[in-house]
C-alpha cells in the first residue's frame, strides 16, 4: 500500500511538471508568433506571390501610390481576375493612387468593393505599398520589379496610421 501511495505521488509530480512544461511551450509559442519577419521578392511571378497572399487571407486593405507601370506589368486580365476575387470574398479596399490610374479607377470604382482617392499630379513614385492584415507589402515597379513583405503587427498599424494620414490629404 505505501508503494502505491508512492507511486501516486509521483506520477502527480510528473503531472505538475509536464502541466508546467506545456504552459512553458505555449508562452514560447506565443512570442515566437509575435515575431517580424521580411521576405524579399523579384520580378512579376515574385508580386503575384503577394498578391495571392493578400487574397488568401481575404482581410480589408489599404493601398498608397499604385503607378500605371503596376497595371502595364501585370495587364488587364490580372486585375479584372484580382478584383472578381476580391468581390468572392468580400474583401474591401481604400485605395491612394498616383493621378496616372485615374480613367482605370473609374473601370473599377465600385462602392462596395473599393474607396479610391488620388495623389496629386505632380507626384507620381514608383512605389505601391499595400497594407493587409498584420502584413506591408512595398513594390517597385521598376523596370525589374522588386517587393519586400513585412510581417508585423506593429509596422502595419504604423503604416495604416500613414495612410490615414494621407487619405486625408488626398483628392476625390
Amino acid at each position: 500500500m505505501n508503494m502505491l501511495k508512492k507511486k501516486q505521488e509521483e506520477f502527480q509530480g510528473f503531472e505538475k511538471e509536464l502541466t508546467h512544461l506545456k504552459e512553458k511551450i505555449k508562452q514560447t509559442h506565443r512570442q515566437e508568433t509575435k515575431k517580424s519577419f521580411a521576405r524579399m521578392f523579384t520580378g512579376i511571378e515574385g508580386v503575384k506571390q503577394i498578391f495571392r497572399h493578400e487574397l488568401e487571407l481575404g482581410k480589408n486593405y489599404l493601398v498608397i501610390g499604385a503607378p500605371k507601370e503596376s497595371l502595364d506589368s501585370l495587364g488587364m486580365i490580372f486585375w479584372k481576375n484580382f478584383l472578381t476575387k476580391q468581390k468572392s470574398k468580400g474583401m474591401k479596399g481604400r485605395l491612394i493612387f498616383n493621378d496616372s490610374l485615374r480613367e482605370y479607377a473609374k473601370e473599377i470604382e465600385n462602392p462596395q468593393l473599393n474607396t479610391i482617392r488620388f495623389l496629386k499630379d505632380a507626384f507620381e513614385p514608383l512605389t505601391e505599398i499595400i497594407i493587409y492584415d498584420r502584413y506591408v507589402a512595398t513594390i517597385i515597379w521598376s523596370q525589374e520589379v522588386l517587393a519586400t513583405l513585412i510581417e508585423s503587427e506593429e509596422v502595419a498599424k504604423s503604416y495604416t496610421k500613414y495612410f490615414e494620414l494621407l487619405w486625408k490629404q488626398t483628392l476625390k
